[in-house]
């Protein structure tokens, strides 16, 4: 499978185009993430970034469902935005919709996206953001953001700011990439950092605006999340759905309803879905010529070489035994 042209700058403006999940999120420097593939379907994704002073915006695109952990960049707080409308996401167990703008104050990235799904993410130095609040006279703000993680914007400001951000990264990439062609220098002028935090901040409406409304998250976010997080220690250990139950004393029947409730699949299919990962993890970092698939698979738990191969197929769109040659030196 060919890879289409990647584009770098000096670091200020980034454009990769990659049929690799792991490649693309690692192309976002600034954060420590890992992205896991949960459903089958291709990868085929976009990242775009442009740094000024004080604000970084990413531009991302990824063909198929994915669940990310991790923490964002520290003194900063980031916004997310999505540019298409294509299915459920899930935002630190808040179900997160077109007209909303997902908020991480905390560092603590806990996200899952549909299928060809796009979105913005704006990452701003905090002393910078309530510098910019308060000439806007806009000093509820910090208690806005503290109190949610997902807001209710107001939905035309926020069709602006998508303007804003594409206009941005549009310019920005095509300066990075032709730099004899344009009189615009680098590093960004601050003065449009400024302008799209206004843009930004004109999208959050005050607390006291009825566009807010008092958001729960799903009934059974902790209950899935202590669960995920024992699988994802124990991911080369076998696990019955039993097993997984007694962990946190529940019922079956609620185990698969906190499971759909965050992740839209049930608990064994989620537990899968990351084994499938982490052989693909091991099978691109490996050496055809001392490393066989079916020993990596049998780390992982996969212990029915037809069933694995077909499940592998259906999830990336190729054969194990492809993606071994195909990474290979």
């Amino acid at each position: 499978m060919a890879r289409s042209p990647r584009v770098f700058t000096d670091g200020l403006v980034m454009s990769l185009r990659s049929h690799d999940i792991d490649e693309i999120i690692a192309a976002i420097r600034f954060w420590e993430l890992e992205s896991t593939q949960i459903r089958p379907g291709a990868a085929d994704g976009q990242l775009s970034k442009i740094q000024m002073e004080g604000v970084k915006i990413i531009y991302a695109q990824v063909g198929c469902t994915v669940r990310t952990l991790g923490s964002g960049p520290p003194n900063t707080i980031a916004f997310g935005i999505a540019n298409n409308d294509v299915g459920r996401t899930v935002w630190q167990g808040h179900e997160f919709h077109y007209d909303q703008i997902y908020v991480n104050t905390n560092r603590e990235v806990d996200f899952k996206t549909p299928d060809h799904y796009e979105q913005f993410v704006i990452t701003v130095d905090k002393t910078l953001l309530f510098q910019v609040a308060d000439s806007c006279q806009r000093r509820d703000l910090a208690k806005e953001l503290r109190q949610k993680s997902v807001i209710d914007a107001d939905p035309q400001a926020l069709q602006q700011l998508r303007t804003l951000l594409s206009n941005a990264l549009k310019r920005h990439l095509q300066a990075g990439m032709n730099p004899l062609e344009t009189d615009s220098p680098l590093p960004l002028p601050g003065r449009e950092a400024e302008t799209l935090i206004h843009g930004l901040i004109e999208s959050i409406p005050p607390s006291d605006s009825s566009l807010n409304q008092k958001l729960r998250p799903f009934k059974r976010t902790r209950l899935a999340k202590q669960v995920e997080a024992y699988m994802l220690n124990h991911l080369d250990t076998p696990l019955s759905l039993q097993d997984l139950c007694e962990v946190v004393g529940t019922s079956e029947r609620s185990l698969h309803y906190a499971f759909h409730d965050l992740f839209d699949m049930s608990p064994m299919a989620y537990l899968k879905a990351h084994r499938l990962n982490q052989v693909r993890r091991q099978l691109k970092a490996a050496t055809p010529e001392a490393d066989r698939v079916i020993d990596v698979a049998k780390q992982w738990g996969f212990h029915h070489m037809g069933h694995f191969s077909v499940d592998y197929k259906a999830m990336f769109g190729e054969s194990p035994s492809i993606t071994l040659r195909r990474f290979a030196g």
